[in-house]
């Protein structure tokens, strides 16, 4: 097929001298290309390359010989892989005796599928399998896959976007460049790596490192992935005579980034639980690797990648779970800083959180407030992180993968989730990716149908690392309360339609029964307008609504001030998305989640909401009041409890 017979760009000669002639053996290739002995040169290289092929230095094995176990997941990215089905972004392309790099099997186009397919993380799972097995068929499929993509997938001209290209977006050149330096190392003694194709692959190599060099991302996670790579495979192999430059450029860029990414409070400034645990894993991907190669990185580095991994347990609610925050990941703490954990043996915090509190202390306080990122956790006590915690979003922005959820409200039970937001999902163009970047998809509240646009005005400045949030906070033996206001607008034109202001309630010491949570939601307009309130549960029965009070098996809900109209949605597509959750990225993983729709209309609104969780008990709460600034609980038992709002407001600091 004519297609394969295109690249690379970089001739054969000038590759060749283009190696660093310091060394000997590189050197002697050089003067055999040029003396018209092209073979010779060929091998003289490739034996320099497999002479420093190092795999146990390069994996980190603590001493260990390199032994490849494969899960049963990546067995099927194997077979799959040997019979020319591919997948990316989860979803399997079957092509036929060739490889087209620039398919696109999604129903929509999604670019991402065919961006994505050139990471080539199935290379990587197929020099394993031929580490596995000593079966040369894995390393020939490999070897072909690499030369199949470097052949059709022909460089861009110097100063071409990312976006403009399908096969060489610079965050695809990081990351595949990391898979073919492992695999290169795992398949270096097979007999499919050739002569003549381990200098076509290292004409390809240059062409990535060369593109990392002059197009690489200016900031975020995609800067410190692309010199994730770059650093790594000129760490690896020191071949050209800008080996050197290239891990000094790329090495400088990485933490250079990595300081400026990471606020005070330790998070990186995406404020995505994703994109966070993504820039630690990088950079600890070349710190490991400088470690190993006699370049340790400073102390100010270990202090901020501790501060992060801090973060994460700062962050996390019942049952250790770090939330899905800003196209985040959601999941158990320990699989979010269960690589890094031995870095920092003593600090026992981290040791609390890796053993789930069997070991280590915590003196994180359970009222925890990170100022930079504007966000307020609250639990009852750390033991399993709570039987009750809630996650208040009143805070920044974040310089990328934004979400429409100022005042989100997320709340944890007895080690599950059950007020949550529509997580993340494909980043295609589809109705359910605009859903879950919008305000209809959180639990705040919408103004005429209409939800918050701060992106509109929105542009992230480099003081903003380091700025506070303006949060009121309040303390006591009884309960932790936040406030925080939204006024940035609403609608495409972020129209200045209202204010609202979520007060934030936590009664970790009620009377009565287990703790609770209150939301108090006052919104002011100088027009009337309809103000339509949206919670969302993660449960598996459906919402029974009696009058004001709204109940499944996992928690009672109790409405204040009036009520208004109310529905419940799950799994609306049309004629808008409503009441959906999102479980992965894969396109078409989604499912409905009952979500309650409170409607109040005016121009000055106040209302209420009690969330208490049960544990499938009997809830402990009769009913409330809210009268004025006094909100009274009436418990089944009898007793009452009174929250004085303005003076709890007043005390606020």
């Amino acid at each position: 097929m004519e297609m394969y017979t295109i690249g690379p760009v970089l001739e054969e000669e000038a590759f060749f001298t283009m190696l660093d002639t310091r060394v000997e053996a590189l050197r002697a290739a050089e003067a055999a290309y040029l003396d018209g002995e092209k073979e010779r040169a060929r091998h003289l290289f490739a034996e320099h390359v497999r002479s420093i092929c190092d795999i146990d230095k390069l994996l980190d094995l603590g001493g260990k010989p390199y032994a490849p176990k494969l899960s049963e997941g990546l067995w099927r990215v194997v077979e799959d892989a040997m019979k020319n089905i591919l997948y990316s972004c989860g979803t399997p392309l079957q092509f036929g005796e060739e490889i087209d790099w620039y398919s696109n099997p999604t129903y929509n186009k999604y670019s991402e599928w065919t961006w994505q397919l050139t990471r080539h993380s199935f290379v990587d799972a197929l020099a394993t399998a031929y580490c596995a097995t000593g079966e040369e068929k894995y390393a020939e499929k490999a070897v072909w896959y690499m030369l199949s993509w470097i052949r059709q997938a022909v460089r861009p001209e110097d100063g071409t976007s990312p976006y403009a290209t399908l096969c060489w977006r610079t965050i695809e050149c990081g990351r595949r460049i990391q898979f073919w330096t492992d695999a290169i190392h795992k398949i270096i003694r097979s007999p499919a790596l050739t002569d003549e194709a381990l200098c076509v692959i290292f004409r390809s190599i240059w062409e990535t490192c060369h593109r990392l060099r002059v197009d690489h991302a200016k900031a975020t996670n995609w800067l410190v992935i692309e010199m994730t790579g770059f650093s790594k495979v000129s760490m690896a192999f020191p071949v050209f005579r800008e080996s050197k430059e290239f891990l000094t450029y790329a090495t400088k860029m990485l933490y250079d980034t990595f300081y400026q990414q990471i606020q005070p409070d330790g998070f990186q400034y995406e404020l995505s639980t994703c994109y966070h645990r993504v820039v630690i894993n990088e950079c600890m991907v070349v710190a490991n690797l400088l470690d190993r190669y006699g370049r340790r990185m400073d102390q100010k580095f270990y202090d901020t990648v501790e501060k992060a991994l801090m973060l994460l347990i700062r962050l996390c609610g019942s049952g250790f779970i770090v939330p899905d925050l800003s196209d985040g990941d959601y999941g158990d703490v320990r699989t979010f800083i269960g690589r890094h954990n031995h870095l920092f043996p003593d600090n026992q915090n981290i040791v609390y959180a890796m053993t789930h509190g069997e070991k280590g202390e915590c003196d994180i306080p359970t009222f925890d407030v990170l100022k930079n990122s504007g966000i307020v956790m609250a639990r009852d006590t750390w033991e399993n992180a709570g039987r009750i915690s809630l996650l208040f979003d009143a805070g920044k922005f974040g310089s990328n993968h934004q979400h429409e959820d100022k005042l989100n409200l997320l709340i944890s039970a007895f080690g599950k989730p059950i007020v949550v937001e529509s997580n993340r999902y494909a980043y295609d163009t589809s109705a359910i990716r605009r859903y879950v970047l919008a305000s209809a998809s959180h639990n705040t509240v919408l103004v005429d149908g209409m939800g918050q646009n701060r992106k509109k005005n929105y542009k992230w400045q480099r003081e903003m690392l380091e700025s506070e949030e303006d949060i009121p906070t309040y303390t006591d033996e009884v309960l932790n309360y936040a406030r925080g206001v939204y006024n940035e607008g609403y609608g495409e034109e972020a129209l200045p339609l209202a204010t609202h202001t979520r007060e934030v309630i936590f009664v970790k010491a009620p009377v009565c029964g287990y703790p609770y949570v209150i939301a108090v939601d006052t919104m002011t307009a100088d027009e009337e307008h309809t103000f339509e309130s949206v919670w969302h549960y993660d449960i598996l029965d459906d919402l029974k609504i009696d009058g004001n009070i709204i109940t499944c098996a996992d928690m009672t809900t109790i409405l204040l001030g009036e009520v208004g109209t109310l529905s419940v949605v799950k799994g609306q597509e049309e004629p808008f998305v409503q009441g959906i959750i999102c479980r992965s990225t894969k396109q078409g993983d989604y499912e409905g989640i009952p979500t309650l729709l409170r409607d109040n209309r005016g121009k000055n609104v106040r209302i209420a909401t009690i969330f208490a969780p049960t544990n499938g008990e009997e809830c402990a709460i009769d009913n409330a009041s809210f009268d004025g600034n006094i909100l009274t609980v009436i418990y089944k038992n009898g007793q009452v409890q009174q929250f004085d709002l303005k003076t709890i407001a007043d005390l606020a600091r």
